[in-house]
């Protein structure tokens, strides 16, 4: 659930705070 969430945050920049 969260995973894909996280996993898509740490390959994009760090960008979103979400």
């Amino acid at each position: 659930m969260w995973d894909k969430h996280r996993y898509k945050l740490s390959k994009l920049p760090r960008n979103s705070s979400i």
